[in-house]
């Protein structure tokens, strides 16, 4: 089964906009929401009404993922085929339970991500003031500037229309509002040629510290500065300067001994070439002067006790083992595309 990544689906923008038909869209109200249950028919109305009128998707919309056994389970409830069936002709029917989306969840991923969070919090509680300042800026900043419900990881390989519905945010929260349950998977849009696209699934990245490491979610459309910041809040490292105190390099998977140099801090992770998986490294700057000779350091992997070494701040010229610096990065991407292409056939 082939795995999306994003989807191209047409659906309703959250920008307030009319309907194509340039009637206002349903708003919806504490009243709807946190009142009692509206009837079957007054459920099926405002949901179609929202879904009828869908324009083109744009960039930052933001929408929600639905367990596809549980809208079906709606969809016979109210009707939804039968437009002209009234309240009398389905009030024997039971409603849903609330709303169940752990069936799309990959617990074992999840679980990771939080595991990783509880052990930098055990390591914070042994630093120093500056350290436990740096614990509140954290729980502020985690979230990479959006909901921490990123963190959820999918199961791989899930389909729309099969595994999951995909909701704007209008019809989400009419749905959410008289069901509640949960978990809430919210998923935005992104910039993507010829047009914009639901990123489903998200770049799950090892971020590798001088003493700790954290698994976190990344969108393919962030870029590497934002991928930084985030870092050096989580992994706790000690550093003045967020954007030059630090240096992010990419490990080669076939070759944990080779690294890529991400030095470009606007450039988006997509652009770099980073895939689900990949291992980053984050590393001080030497506080050497310009000019001296280069070195060679190596970083324990507290994963498998392997060794990864990187070079500090080569000059453009300089050549190890007999090649300049953008040979070994152009050689690094192509057995990085190589297994990108050989990942894809298995799964096809």
């Amino acid at each position: 089964v082939h795995q999306q990544n994003c989807l191209t689906k047409t659906a309703v923008s959250m920008s307030g906009k009319k309907g194509e038909d340039g009637n206002d869209k349903v708003k919806t109200t504490d009243e709807e929401t946190n009142g009692e249950l509206p009837q079957a028919t007054t459920q099926r109305t405002k949901i179609k009404q929202i879904l009828q009128n869908e324009p083109p998707l744009e960039v930052r919309d933001e929408f929600f993922l639905l367990h596809y056994g549980w809208f079906t389970q709606w969809k016979e409830y109210v009707n939804w085929a039968d437009e002209e069936s009234s309240a009398e002709d389905i009030s024997s029917l039971e409603p849903p339970p609330e709303i169940d989306n752990t069936p799309l969840v990959d617990d074992q991923s999840t679980e990771e991500s939080t595991d990783s969070s509880k052990t930098d919090s055990s390591s914070k509680k042994s630093s120093s003031k500056k350290d436990k300042s740096s614990s509140k800026s954290s729980k502020k900043t985690s979230s990479r500037g959006e909901s921490k419900r990123k963190d959820i990881h999918l199961k791989p390989q899930l389909q729309e229309n099969v595994d999951f519905a995909i909701l704007p945010k209008e019809a989400w929260n009419l749905l959410f509002g008289w069901y509640k349950g949960g978990p809430i998977i919210s998923r935005f849009v992104i910039y993507s040629e010829p047009k914009p696209v639901i990123e489903i699934y998200l770049l799950k990245l090892i971020l590798k510290g001088p003493s700790s490491q954290v698994t976190a979610q990344f969108s393919k459309s962030e870029v590497i500065d934002s991928l930084k910041a985030f870092g050096i809040v989580e992994l706790h490292m000690d550093v003045d300067d967020s954007k030059r105190g630090v240096k992010l390099s990419l490990v080669d998977p076939d070759d944990n001994s080779q690294t890529i140099p991400l030095s470009d801090g606007l450039k988006r992770l997509e652009q770099c070439e980073i895939e689900s998986n990949s291992i980053i490294l984050f590393q001080p700057v030497s506080n050497t002067k310009s000019g001296s000779k280069s070195t060679l350091s190596s970083s324990k992997d507290s994963s498998n006790g392997s060794k990864i070494t990187t070079s500090k701040e080569p000059s453009k010229g300089s050549a190890i083992g007999g090649k300049t610096d953008k040979e070994k990065e152009k050689e690094i991407k192509d057995k990085m595309k190589k297994n990108k292409n050989r990942i894809n056939d298995e799964a096809g």
